[in-house]
């Protein structure tokens, strides 16, 4: 498992710069972790797990900016996905350095054992709009795919019309991430952006879909996204 790993992100760090749309190599590259455990692994291995390999991460430059823990699936894919980490490093070869490090190595079985190495999904791109960690509040995770022929500046303008109609009843967009390829597993092939929104109260959700004013947009929203593979979940900060 390990040599294979190694290959894959071997090649994926060459190609997830080059990527159609990324335009990331000037900056902190963003790694979207979408985590997806073994059947009867409790949530708490992957937590141990992550301070386990924590100092081998810093010290090759990796750090997370957001834990959420996705206690609920809405729609779309990623079904069996627990858990959602955001990391930043200076490019993706940190990640070869990572899965190379001797102290790293020893902790190859345990991570096998814990995770569905072929389902954990992975995308990298860059960063938007970032406003830290939520951690007073429901997260919506909003991974954004768009119909053919549409993308980033028509979900903005879509994106301009809803955010006033959605503060109103609780949400606030606080991160965009930009996606300029996907590294691994079985979520969806070009989602657009990573979006994250602090919800008041989860109740808000509904009252946003019911509200006239939201209605008047839904025509367009349908016929921007890709409803098959456009996927959400209400999570809750995570440690």
């Amino acid at each position: 498992m390990l040599s294979i790993t190694r290959r894959f992100f071997s090649a994926f760090a060459a190609t997830a710069l080059l990527a159609p749309g990324a335009a990331f190599a000037q900056e902190k590259t963003i790694m979207l972790d979408f985590v997806v455990l073994n059947n009867g692994v409790e949530l708490q291995e992957r937590i141990d797990y992550e301070e386990l390999i924590r100092p081998v991460t810093e010290r090759h430059g990796m750090s997370v900016l957001h834990r959420y823990n996705l206690d609920a699936h809405l729609d779309g894919a990623l079904e069996d996905a627990a858990r959602l980490l955001v990391w930043e490093m200076d490019s993706p070869a940190a990640l070869q350095a990572v899965l190379e490090d001797p102290e790293y190595v020893p902790h190859t079985g345990q991570r096998d054992e814990i995770h569905n190495m072929r389902a954990l999904t992975i995308y990298m791109g860059g960063s938007a709009l970032d406003e830290g960690q939520i951690t007073d509040a429901a997260v919506l995770v909003d991974l954004v795919v768009m119909n053919e022929g549409y993308g980033a500046e028509e979900r903005a303008e879509y994106e301009a019309s809803i955010e006033p109609i959605a503060e109103r009843h609780g949400l606030t967009k606080i991160a965009t991430f930009p996606i300029g390829a996907k590294a691994a597993g079985r979520g969806p092939d070009e989602p657009l952006q990573l979006n994250l929104w602090r919800v008041e109260d989860p109740s808000g959700l509904q009252a946003l879909f019911a509200d006239p004013e939201f209605a008047t947009h839904i025509d367009r929203r349908n016929e921007l996204h890709n409803f098959d593979e456009l996927t959400l979940f209400l999570a809750s900060p995570g440690n």
